[in-house]
Formats: structure tokens, C-alpha cells, sequence
């Protein structure tokens, strides 16, 4: 019968033999304590991102945002970025939404039933973050609104509802009207991991420790 012994490695060997040296129950060729398995490296959690984005690369035109209606893409220029919104059904809408030059370098963008809500990142001293929402029915000049956020605070992901835009920063979500009015300031019990928004329902996932890594749901 075949015997199992542990080496000093702590690998798992076979032995012809009824009886190894050291005696009975010993274990041949230990020379001390075998050393404990080594603990498997630390992993940090699924960082933030925009459902339906494609991630940027050396491509000019990317997504910002995809979904069953249609889709936010951002084309590179020599000056500016612009920034498109299309429908897969283009019977759906009378007119064509026009080309927005990006003056902000929008990073962010999701597509709502009204509108699209747009963000961008803080870029250095004097270029904070921003948010703007455009919808797709000017009911008059201007209707489309920014804000800018307070210094050291940053857009991370965005949602578009049917009554309601909101974004996520470090530890906050902010909603707003779709005129633009500040509606709720929350804040969230951890990092934020994504958002996302169907009628008048907002989805928020995020995680309370990073080390954890576990995501949680908050609607």
C-alpha cells in the first residue's frame, strides 16, 4: 500500500514503503515546521465606470454612451472634440440633434428618454469638473444648463431618468431637475462603482471597502 509523506517544502509525495526513517508516524526528511501558505495577494475592487462607454484609445471617435435607444459618441478634433447623439430608430425623433462642440473635453455621457447628461473630468487649477445636460427638444434658447463643481470634487459616472439627471463624485450623488434645478445632494455610504437610470428610477452601485471588494446595491 502506498503512503502519503510531506516533504520539507511542504509538497505532497508517495512512499512504496510501509514504515519511513524517524519511525512510526514520522515524517521522513521534516527538518522543521513547514511554512505557512502565503497569503494571496491583496486585489482593489471594480473601479468606476460608465455603463455603455467604450474605453479611450488611439481610435478618434469613441462612446460615451450605448443603450436600446441610441448612443453619445465623442469624435476627436484638431482643436476641439464634438460630441454626437443618434438614434437607432430614426423615425423616432422629427429632427437630427445637432453637433456639440466640446469646449469641456466630456469624458462621461448617458442617454435619457429627454436628453443626454454629459460630464467632464477636473483638468488642474481653473478647469473644474462640469456637467451639463442638453435635451433633445429645446422648449426654448438656451434650455440646455451646466454646473460646475466645487473645487477637489469630480465627476465619476452619470444617469439620465425621465424626470431627473444625476451624477457621482467622490462620496456624493447629486441629482438634478431636467431644468437643471439641484434636487437632492446625497451622501453615498462608499465609492460609487456606476449608475444607472430607467423612468423615474436611479440605480447606484458601489462598494464600502475596497479590500472587501464586495458591490453593493442601492435604488
Amino acid at each position: 500500500a502506498k503512503r502519503r509523506k510531506v516533504s520539507r517544502l511542504g509538497k505532497i509525495a508517495e512512499s512504496d514503503s510501509e514504515e519511513e526513517e524517524g519511525g512510526e508516524g514520522g515524517i521522513a526528511g521534516a527538518t522543521g515546521p513547514t511554512p505557512p501558505a502565503a497569503l494571496a495577494p491583496s486585489r482593489r475592487a471594480q473601479p468606476c465606470f460608465q455603463p455603455g462607454a467604450t474605453p479611450a484609445g488611439n481610435s478618434t471617435r469613441r462612446f460615451l454612451a450605448y443603450n436600446t435607444a441610441g448612443c453619445v459618441s465623442t469624435l476627436r478634433g484638431p482643436d476641439y472634440n464634438s460630441v454626437e447623439v443618434s438614434f437607432h430608430d430614426v423615425s423616432a425623433r422629427n429632427s437630427r440633434i445637432p453637433t456639440l462642440t466640446d469646449y469641456f473635453g466630456f469624458e462621461l455621457g448617458a442617454l435619457g428618454p429627454s436628453g443626454t447628461i454629459l460630464a467632464s473630468r477636473a483638468r488642474g487649477a481653473g478647469k473644474p469638473s462640469v456637467v451639463m445636460y442638453r435635451p433633445f427638444e429645446s422648449w426654448a434658447a438656451g434650455s440646455e444648463w451646466t454646473s460646475t463643481f466645487p473645487e477637489g470634487e469630480e465627476a465619476k459616472c452619470v444617469a439620465c431618468g425621465s424626470s431627473f439627471a444625476a451624477c457621482a463624485t467622490e462620496g456624493y450623488l447629486r441629482v438634478f431637475s431636467l431644468a437643471g434645478s439641484p434636487v437632492a445632494v446625497i451622501s453615498l455610504a462608499g465609492r460609487c462603482v456606476a449608475l444607472a437610470a430607467s423612468g423615474s428610477h436611479l440605480a447606484v452601485a458601489y462598494v464600502e471597502d475596497d479590500l472587501a471588494g464586495q458591490i453593493r446595491f442601492q435604488q
